[in-house]
This record gives structure tokens, sequence and C-alpha cells, in this order.
């Protein structure tokens, strides 16, 4: 304190200052006395204090020995009348032993999430907002500054498991000073995951040991509360911070972890949390019974018991579209079940479709080999393996294979992650569905038979037919919503909205449909309004209302981000570059497509890149820049060149349509005409009238290039009647144009064909 006061300049030298700096037992003996002492203290404070307030603050005052506390009393008393204010810092426990104090106390709360971010950046020395702190970094401090800081400075990686010993010591110290029914209150309490109640801890005690009165063990947790150990959360507890847990958890013998988990697994409010939670705890009673080696069949029962509730777990949260979570529960369901064991192989399957979804591809890919090379032993066995062989046929080719000869991205980018990452089947998606719906139907198997009517539909929207698609697209439907397999639902309603964009229904009618599917199927179903937006976007587009595209891609786009489907990194970017290019962005609609191609390489998502690729030709020959436009068309290209295998008949009508544009930009007028016919041809046997309109567009620019006016005007009027007929307003004002140039018309006359059915945002709804 002497050191102190002379750092202060404006104290002056006086017999008092010098008596302080002798230091109460400084030579071993009580001299100067401590009344002699305070009242030297008191005196320099109160004169300090003439020329401006003091301050003097103690800290960590629940370790002080009572006869400090006797000097302060004795010095608030000399100050009575001084401007000094005393500020004691202590933990709550103190009032426990001078409950004198507890009236005045300001009590202190934790750090905020903010307060925490912007300490961690000033210990780091980073900014606030490099490298912030995860939820889960967060939840383990609980607002304790002391533990964020010992987090950080302990060397390893923040977001590690474990607690650094210093802080295992610290934490550990506050523990071993509590009264013994507060160890073993929290002992247990640390069994159950997040909040607890009285009540659950009472049931979860193991008398004679732990044996308290409903009132007797209320009255112990308060006490908790006031060390700061655990905070009340309404009518329940929960720990002040996870790391308090883990310390806490650590420090019972594993014998008694075990038994608690056991217990805790039998809990109704455990048990209504589903099976999730009840399999965290039998798989920890097991864990726990093997390390301590044993190997009885009450072990092995707890080992079978957490993997099926483990497995049942992750096969909800699938169904509910938590790809993250289900992937998490079904491996460690996995890893829990023996060799031939029921349950296992219908759990490794979904764990290699979830890894898919998840853009994990060379591990679910292999799972999934695993599960159809299985030599089936009972008929759920055989419908597991019918599975896994629809998954992997539904899958595109592996990552060196730069084509896929089998499917278009666009018509699949709206299925949510239902399966379009790198694969090799040997058979197309909808052989194998054909050959697979039957085994599912036999079965009664709701969930597979909504896969395969999906995959079915999706082959028929490649062929552009979609009036089929739609009748196949309500099968899948119905089987989705009776399986309540939420991804399935999405993806079949996604599919829909595909065809209500690309099919014949006019877009105010299109628009409707597409609302009311979102408002039937949409309240508290992310996957289902991420599906649905991305072609309602488009829909919208093609009636200008680029307003109403640009809010439903906002909302998928933050709904993509908390699913965490990796293939929404490939098809949310396609989507955004058709809104932009039917605005009249190209520069921007280019940007988003080169996202989604790289998206699409990553993922190995070979359909999602092609239609990436074939968007891209189409603008750059927009664009006028056609030589750009030709490398990238080669890529598109089949092992065997144009002449290779066949392309669904929608892909194949653009590819001819832009081979043609590109042949009459090289003058080879007989191989631009042949294309541009074959296109024609092949786009009437559709019943898209997008399709069959960018086929009469690529024949009239084709022709024109080419330098034959009559059939370029031609073309376009056809080209303009499709798009007039579907209301696609951007694609007809462009065939107009070109109509009108054909016959040396300037734009803004008498239009050659009849005008779309409403306009804009003013079109019927």
């Amino acid at each position: 304190m002497a050191g102190l006061l002379k750092n202060v300049g404006t104290v002056p030298p006086s017999p008092e200052l010098d008596l302080l700096h002798q230091g109460l037992l400084l030579d071993g003996t009580p001299n100067p006395s401590p009344a002699d002492t305070c009242a030297a203290l008191a005196k320099v404070l109160a004169e300090l204090s003439e020329t401006q307030p003091v301050v003097l603050v103690v800290d960590d005052c629940h370790w002080a020995a009572p006869p400090l506390f006797d000097a302060l009393d004795r010095l608030a008393r000399a100050l009575t009348d001084a401007a000094v204010l005393l500020v004691l810092l202590t933990r709550p426990q103190l009032f426990d032993t001078r409950p004198a104090l507890a009236p005045g106390a300001v009590l202190l709360g934790g750090l905020t999430d903010g307060e925490a971010q912007l300490l961690a950046a000033g210990l780091t020395g980073r900014t606030g907002d490099s490298s912030p702190l995860t939820p889960q970094i967060l939840a383990r401090v609980g607002g304790n500054p002391l533990h964020l800081e010992q987090l950080l400075v302990a060397g390893g990686p923040v977001d590690a498991d474990g607690v650094p010993l210093p802080l295992q010591a610290l934490i550990g110290a506050r523990i071993d000073a509590l009264e013994p029914p507060e160890q073993q209150a929290l002992g247990l309490a640390s069994v159950l995951d997040g909040d607890f109640t009285a009540d659950e801890l009472l049931a979860l005690a193991a008398p004679p040991a732990e044996t308290w009165t409903a009132p007797e063990l209320r009255t112990t947790l308060r006490r908790l509360v006031r060390h700061r150990l655990i905070r009340p959360d309404g009518e329940a507890f929960r720990f002040a911070g996870g790391l308090i847990q883990e310390v806490v958890h650590t420090t019972q013998s594993k014998q008694d972890r075990a038994d608690r988990h056991e217990r805790a697994a039998r809990l109704d409010t455990v048990r209504q949390r589903g099976s999730a939670a009840i399999g965290a705890h039998l798989e920890q009673a097991y864990r726990y019974r093997v390390e301590l080696g044993a190997q009885d069949p009450h072990t092995d029962g707890l080992r079978r018991r957490a993997a099926d509730a483990l497995a049942e777990g992750g096969r909800l949260a699938l169904a509910h579209a938590d790809p993250v979570w289900a992937a998490d529960l079904l491996d460690r369901a996995a890893a829990r079940y023996t060799e031939g064991e029921p349950g296992r192989t219908a759990t490794r399957r979904r764990l290699g479709q979830t890894l898919l979804d998840l853009g994990r591809v060379p591990e679910g890919r292999a799972l999934l080999e695993e599960v159809l090379a299985e030599p089936p032993k009972a008929g759920t066995d055989t419908v597991e393996a019918a599975h896994a062989r629809l998954s992997l046929a539904s899958v595109g080719p592996p990552p060196d294979d730069p084509t896929d000869d089998r499917r278009t991205g666009t018509e699949r980018a709206a299925t949510g992650g239902a399966g379009d990452g790198p694969a090799a089947p040997v058979e197309s998606p909808a052989g194998a569905a054909a050959v697979t719906l039957p085994v599912f139907a036999a079965a009664g198997d709701e969930f597979g038979q909504a896969r395969a009517c999906l995959r079915l539909a999706q082959h028929a929207q490649e062929q552009g037919r979609h009036r089929d698609a739609e009748r196949l697209l309500d099968r899948a439907l119905g089987h989705a919503v009776r399986a309540d397999a939420e991804p399935e639902r999405a993806a079949t309603l996604g599919a829909m909205g595909v065809s209500l964009w690309r099919g014949p229904l006019p877009v105010a009618d299109a628009v409707t449909r597409c609302r009311a599917l979102l408002a039937e199927q949409g309240s508290g179903r992310r996957a289902v309004r991420l599906t649905l937006n991305c072609p309602l976007a488009v829909v919208l587009a093609l009636h200008d209302d680029r307003d109403g595209a640009l809010a439903c891609l906002a909302e998928a786009e933050q709904l993509a981000q908390r699913l965490g489907y990796a293939e929404t990194d490939a098809f949310l970017p396609l989507f955004t570059a058709t809104v932009d290019e039917l605005a009249g962005r190209p520069e921007e609609a280019l940007k988003s497509l080169e996202r989604a191609a790289t998206a699409a390489r990553a993922l190995g998502a070979t359909g999602l890149l092609r239609s990436a690729l074939l968007d891209t030709t189409r603008i750059r020959l927009d664009l006028g820049d056609w030589r750009t436009a030709h490398g990238t068309l080669a890529a598109l290209e089949p092992a065997g060149g144009p002449a290779g295998p066949p392309r669904p008949r929608a892909e194949s009508a653009d590819l001819d349509g832009l081979r043609a544009r590109i042949a009459a930009e090289h003058g080879e007028a007989e191989a631009a005409t042949r294309l541009a016919d074959r296109a024609l041809a092949t786009a009437v046997l559709t019943d898209s009238p997008i399709v069959q309109g960018l086929a009469a567009l690529d024949a009239a620019r084709t022709a024109l290039t080419l330098g034959r006016v009559r059939d370029a005007g031609e073309a376009a009027v056809r080209a303009r009647r499709s798009f007039g007929a579907k209301g696609h307003l951007p694609a007809a004002r462009r065939a107009e144009e070109l109509a009108l140039r054909c016959q040396g018309r300037p734009p803004g006359t008498e239009p050659v064909g009849p005008a779309p059915a409403g306009t804009g945002k003013d079109a019927p709804r």
C-alpha cells in the first residue's frame, strides 16, 4: 500500500506514510500494530481524498482471513466523512460467513458473447472479427473471463476437447472446498446434458449414499447458485459453464459415471428428449464399464441398446433434414454394432447416404458399396441392398470421369442434396429405380418408394416429359409424406418446382401453384422452403418480378447455410445465375456460374457441372464471345464426341442448338443447318415451351449468321410463339427483337405475334 501511495504524486511525505512503509510483520513481529497501521492508512487516504475522490479496491476477499476484515471495518469507520470508496471483490460464498455484506453487494454477471469475443481478441492480439470464438467455446466458458483466459493461454487448440491442467486445478479447488452434499449434487448433475431439475437429481440419486429430501436438495442447489457453479434457468438449473461441468464429471469415479449414465437413460425427462439422448447415456455407460474391464452380458447389453437408440436417433435426424446431426449419431451407432447384428446394415446404409449429402463422397460411396456387396440374409437386408443400389446409381461418376452421360444438372438442382455427388454406378438412376421400386412396394417401404418415384420423375424431366413427371412426383410426394421424410419431401417438391418452371403450365399459373405448395408443405420445414424457393425465384424472373425472385433466393441462401447440404454450394449459384441472366445481367450470371462450376468440381457433381457449363456457353454466345463459348462447349462433349452416347432430349436440343450457332460462326453452313434442324426436331418431342423456344431461337440466330434472313425471321416468330405461350417475358422480347430485325423493322413497332398474357408484377397470381 505504501508503494502504491508513493506512486501517487499528490501524496506528500509524512510520518504516517513512513509507518506504512515499515510494513506490518515486516521484521517478523506485529510492529507497527494493526491499530496504528489502520490509523496511518486512514489519515493518508483522508488527506488524499481532499483533492480528489479515492477508490480502494481489495480483490479476492473470499480468500481473506478474519484479521483483514477487522482491519477493513476499522478503516471504514475512520473514513466515514472522507471521499473514499471501499470496493471488495469476492465470490458469493463470502456471504455464507459474512452475511452482513450481502445487502450492499452488487452481483456481476458473466461476460456476454460479444464481450467474450472482445476479451479473446485482446488476449490473443487479433481483431474482434478474426478467428471468432465458436458457440461451443462460448458455452464452455459460460461468460467467465478467467476460464476464457486460461483456455486461450493453454497453448492447444481452443476448440479441442479436454480442460487445460491449470484450469482443472482451479475449478477442482473450488469443488474440493464444497460440502459433501454439494459435491454429490454437482456429480449427479454433471451426468445430465444441458439443464436439470431437482426432481431429476432425486430420481437419479442412488441410495443410501446420495439421499436427500426435496427441501434439502433445493437448499443445496441454492448454495451452489451462490457459489456461481450453477445458475437458475426458470424452474431448472444449468452449470455456470461447460468447463465446470466437464471438470465435475471427470472427478467422479468411472463406476459412478457408468451407473449414473445408465440410470439417466431411464429418466422420463431423458426419454422424452428422444432416442438420441437415451443412446448418448447408454453409450457413456458402456464406455466406462469397458474402461473398467467389464466384459459381461450386462455390458454387452448396454452396447446393443446404445447402438439401437443412436441408430433410431440418426434415422429421425435424417428424416427431419439435419444431416450433420444424423451423420454423428449414425457413425456412433455403426461403431457400436458388431458384424451381423440386426440394424447394422440399415445404419451403415443411412450413414453412407448422409455422408454423400454432406459432400464426404469417398466415405459414403465405400459404405454403400459394402452394404450392396453383403450377402442378403433376410428380407430386411434385401430392402437395404435396394436402397444402396438406388443411392449409388443416383450419384455421378468418379472425379476422373469428365462427363456424366445419364442426366443433366439443372433439372435436378432443386433436389436439396438428394444425391448428385460423385460415384460410378453401373446403371442409371432411372434404371435402378425401375428395378428397386417393386422391392420397396412389396416391403411396404414408403421411403424407398418415394425415392424411386422421384428418380423416375427426374428421368422424365430430362426427357422433357413434364406431364409424365408430374404424375410420378405426385406419387413420390404421397410416399414421402407417409414416411415423414423431409429430405425426400423437399426433393420431390423441388422437382415439382422445376417442372412448373420448364413445363407447359403458363408462368402466372405456375407461380400460383408454387406458392400454394409452399403454403401447404413449407411451414416448419426448412428443406422444403429451400428447394421450392429456388425454382419459384426463376418462375418469378420469367415474368419480370426481379424483386420477388431476389427475395426467394435470399431466403434460400439463409436456409442453405443452416441445413448444411453440400450440393447447395453448387445449385444455389445456378439458380442465381438464371435469375441474373433473365434480368439482363449476364456478367453477374457468369460469375455465379463460375462459383457453381467450382463447387460442382469440388464435389464431383458432374450433373451440376454440366448444367453450369451449358448455361455458360449460351451466355457467352449471346454476348458474341463464340470462341470462349466453343471452348466451354468442348468440355460438355461425351467421350465419343457429338456422336457419343445419346443425351436426354432436353439437353440434346440445347447442345445441338448451341453447336449449330458455333458451326455458323465457323462458316460451316451445312453442319449448322443440320444441327439446328435436329435441335428443333428433338425439342418438338418434349412438352417444354422453354426447350422448344430455345431451339427455335438458336435456329433463328444460326440462320441469321448464315445470311438466311427469311428463315431466321420465321424461326424467331416460332420462338416468340413458344415463349409467349409460357409467359416467358424476357425470352419473348428477345425473339420479338430478332423477328423485327429480320423484317427490317425497328424495335418497338407493332409486334409480330400475340403478346404473352400478363406482364411482370401485374400478371395474375
